[in-house]
């Protein structure tokens, strides 16, 4: 049980359950607009994420700590290192406009870690850090695969952007509220600024919204509705359940579970 609980805190902690999320959302994005499985497409955005949360993670920990590593933190770069390896072989797969794309996205990653106006990252900008991860998780997981496969950009694929967009700024709020306790003022994170109560009343506003554009586009089907339901159900319940004393696992891994509960019920129904 001991050895269990290990592995599973270190397929938490080095970002392995949250590249499947992003895996799960780009599956969705495939299967939204009829696409054949595209593992090219799907791998490299598993890879880059675990690449990429782990250095904005660990990078400033390892500067810290001068580089001497625990075992822990040796397994997560070890796993970032093969990861970087994995994402650098299958973007070698990828159309060149596709890797110009994602080289725009590796710089926004950067910048989230190293300072660039007045000693300020992107992590510590006031206000903006879960807009910014909510535009680098909507765009790569939407655009990349369409790019990949010769899509022709119609409003619909706009509307599922705006969709994706307001999905993981609501993912990202049980974390501000998680967070709320160890979060410098400067940060003028939501919880910050508005309270708990609003920042949850944001969100579900945002579900709202993320739900109802689905109605906007041309083609609709009840086979993504039901699914899409359930799926705004949980996640308003998590939201609403989200508190600055919940659980190691609850944003980690329950929120995050999010868009792979989604994609499993597209694939069921």
């Amino acid at each position: 049980m001991v050895l269990l609980k290990r592995f599973f805190d270190f397929y938490i902690e080095a970002s392995i359950h949250v590249a499947l999320s992003v895996y799960a959302l780009t599956f969705i994005t495939l299967t939204k607009f009829n696409l054949d499985f595209d593992n090219v497409s799907l791998l490299t955005v598993f890879f880059a994420t675990v690449l990429g949360y782990n250095f904005v993670k660990f990078y400033p920990i390892i500067k810290k700590q001068n580089f001497k590593l625990n075992f822990k933190l040796k397994l997560v770069v070890f796993a970032s290192i093969c990861s970087g390896f994995m994402m650098l072989n299958y973007v070698l797969q990828l159309q060149l406009k596709i890797v110009l794309f994602l080289l725009f996205f590796a710089v926004v990653t950067f910048l989230y870690v190293f300072p660039f106006k007045s000693k300020k990252t992107l992590r510590t900008f006031p206000g903006i850090k879960i807009f910014v991860i909510a535009l680098v998780w909507s765009s790569v997981t939407l655009f990349l695969p369409l790019l990949q496969n010769n899509v022709i950009f119609t409003l619909d694929v706009f509307l599922t952007f705006l969709q994706y967009f307001f999905l993981v700024v609501v993912l990202m709020l049980p974390f501000e509220i998680r967070d709320l306790k160890y979060d410098i003022p400067n940060l003028k994170t939501l919880p910050q600024v508005v309270g708990v109560k609003n920042t949850k009343f944001f969100g579900q506003l945002l579900l709202a919204i993320f739900f109802l554009i689905e109605f906007l586009k041309d083609e609709i089907f009840l086979s993504n509705q039901v699914p899409l339901c359930f799926t705004v159900l949980a996640l308003f319940l998590l939201l609403k359940n989200a508190s600055e004393k919940q659980s190691k696992y609850y944003s980690s891994f329950w929120v995050e579970a999010i868009p792979i509960l989604w994609l499993v019920l597209l694939l069921v129904f």
